[in-house]
């Protein structure tokens, strides 16, 4: 029942945003899709479960844009187990630079239903909720990203500095490097493939036994999509190196399947 909840919630935000009338030179435009689970920088946010997920964007012609987009989550171990939500408010602006089209902007991540007490001392004050700052650089199917963490919580990690410990640290400056490619075979079908890597502020200790402290992690992924009377059908395999699987486990209460290579099958709209 609250997953339905969360699914109407997700809905309601989007098509009543985009039902809005269009004032003059802004656009705007909304999404919503299902998803097999939903891979964040690897990672499943869902506990390896099924993911509804749904935003919208006003765009201006001058360049600037803002938008909103939000999915359930379930980080495992008491975490909402899908009933959690993810709300992403952004804004930026895109300019071109000689044939490279630039994309600047502020990302903040809201987590609600996400307090695990299994994994959360409640006296830390720890949050999942994380503010990022990016630069983005497309040029003939590539785009060139980085993200750069303002905020002091980072996505949980903060209080995963060492075992039993009591110390929170200061996560901001923790950054994200994405280089991802796509390309349209025909009208239908576009291909796709993208590697990242996290770095950590401070080495993140997981509570997976004999990993050690981790620095920094790779995900990566391939895929397809098939443009289905305007409909996207999508099928991707998400994975990363040992680190992810890692830190899976220790960020969040997440379950070590969540960093395990997976197939993602996805079906979208965009209006």
């Amino acid at each position: 029942m609250k997953k339905l909840v969360l699914v109407a919630a997700i809905a309601a935000t989007t098509f009543g945003a985009v039902s809005t009338a269009q004032a003059e030179g802004f656009t705007v435009t909304g999404n919503a899709g299902m998803f097999s689970d939903y891979r964040f920088r690897g990672i499943s946010q869902t506990n390896n479960d099924i993911a509804f997920q749904g935003g919208f964007d006003v765009v201006h012609s001058s360049g600037l844009y803002a938008g909103v987009w939000n999915s359930n989550i379930g980080f495992g171990g008491g975490a909402g187990n899908g009933n959690g939500l993810e709300t992403d408010v952004y804004g930026g602006y895109t300019f071109p630079i000689g044939p490279v089209t630039a994309d600047v902007g502020l990302l903040q991540y809201i987590y609600s239903g996400t307090t695990d007490a299994a994994t959360r001392n409640p006296a830390q004050n720890v949050k999942f909720d994380t503010l990022e700052a990016y630069v983005k650089a497309s040029y003939a199917g590539f785009t060139l990203a980085g993200y750069y963490a303002l905020s002091e919580d980072y996505f949980g990690t903060s209080d995963q500095q060492g075992p039993a410990t009591s110390n929170v640290a200061d996560m901001s400056g923790s950054t994200y490097v994405n280089l991802a490619y796509k390309y349209a075979l025909s009208d239908k079908i576009t291909i796709s493939a993208a590697i990242g890597q996290t770095n950590f502020e401070k080495p993140v200790a997981p509570v997976l036994v004999g990993a050690g402290f981790v620095d920094s992690y790779v995900d990566y992924n391939v895929g397809v999509t098939y443009n289905l009377n305007g409909f996207e059908l999508g099928l991707a395999y998400v994975d990363g190196d040992d680190d992810m699987e890692a830190i899976a486990v220790g960020a969040g209460g997440f379950n070590r399947d969540a960093g395990k290579g997976d197939v993602v099958v996805s079906i979208k709209k965009s209006f």
